[in-house]
């Protein structure tokens, strides 16, 4: 018999069960971009295509520094669990579905006229009125927002790192501020900024579907350590990693792809040392080359009670996806 050649509607196409993890590794995100035909190099072009625009559009709108995140986020594990190229959807369409749904969850007053206004000038580079982009996005969201819970497992309970953040910030005996940096705030409190937006950065890459909130938290403050005019005590080490909850291991792989991304991708520099990026990132990939045994291959393990890997019949999670 031959091959059925029938298009099923967007959300009906695959059918039965619908399963992710709850934290991918980075070989996960490498093979399902590879197995739905994408190069590495057009993931990683993708994923920073996509996530200036959702930076952009939130810097423009002044959305809160959550409701950024949870679109970056659902961003992200959407991508993780639905190929990049689809007949059923695009990075237009995503990129609003992503955001309408973030303001929804954190009750932000932006209209999708306005929102989506902004994203579709964004991506074409030519200014719409909010009537031309509600005409094109108005009815077409409501399919993609559903795959974006599926992907969650319909929770949307999204923790992020700014409170971990804050209680590893309590955790530091004392920070003292080299003569390059304005003496304007509280050493502790500057830091704690500091860290803050290497934090918002890190959004720009897949690393918040890859690691609790705790770890990130714990890297942007081991990455601002190194490319900042700043010493800090107790010293960043395993002792301090274990007190709060971390593992040295996964701190370091964490803060290894923040430094990438700060090597590949620079950003501003008025906050972040772009001349540390380079010994900083020799330094920590030279240390974890050192480590005994393989490097990291599998998945960070899912919190109790969450959803975790399939393990029912099916090989892969993604087989039932491409």
């Amino acid at each position: 018999m031959p091959p059925s050649t029938q298009t099923h509607a967007w959300g009906e196409q695959h059918g039965g069960r619908f399963v992710t993890p709850y934290y991918y590794s980075q070989l996960d995100l490498q093979s399902h971009a590879r197995r739905t035909g994408v190069s590495d190099k057009e993931e990683a072009e993708a994923v920073q295509r996509t996530t200036t625009i959702v930076s952009r559009v939130s810097r423009r709108l002044k959305l809160p520094g959550k409701t950024y995140a949870i679109a970056s986020n659902l961003l992200h594990r959407f991508y993780a669990a639905w190929p990049r190229k689809s007949p059923y959807y695009t990075e237009e369409e995503m990129i609003c579905a992503c955001m309408d749904l973030a303001c929804k969850l954190q009750e932000t007053p932006i209209r999708l006229p306005q929102l989506s206004s902004h994203v579709l000038s964004e991506m074409r580079g030519e200014k719409l009125t909010e009537e031309e982009a509600k005409s094109e996005m108005e009815h077409r969201l409501s399919p993609h927002q559903q795959k974006l819970l599926e992907s969650l497992q319909f929770n949307t309970d999204i923790v992020h790192p700014f409170h971990a953040l804050a209680m590893i910030a309590k955790q530091l005996d004392d920070v003292r501020l080299g003569p390059t940096v304005p003496k304007s705030d509280p050493p502790r409190h500057w830091f704690y900024k500091q860290c803050s937006r290497i934090v918002l950065d890190t959004y720009r890459i897949t690393i918040c579907i890859q690691f609790p909130a705790h770890v990130i938290a714990m890297a942007s403050v081991y990455v601002a350590k190194d490319l900042l005019d700043v010493e800090v005590w107790p010293i960043l080490e395993q002792d301090f990693f274990g007190d709060c909850g971390c593992h040295g291991k996964h701190v370091e792989d964490a803060a290894l792809q923040i430094l990438e991304m700060y090597q590949t991708n620079p950003l501003t520099p008025d906050h972040r040392s772009i001349v540390k990026v380079g010994p900083a990132l020799e330094s920590l990939r030279a240390k974890i080359r050192a480590r005994p045994g393989p490097g990291p291959s599998s998945a960070y393990p899912a919190p109790p009670g969450h959803y975790d890997r399939d393990t029912s019949d099916s090989a892969s999670p993604y087989d039932q996806r491409q």
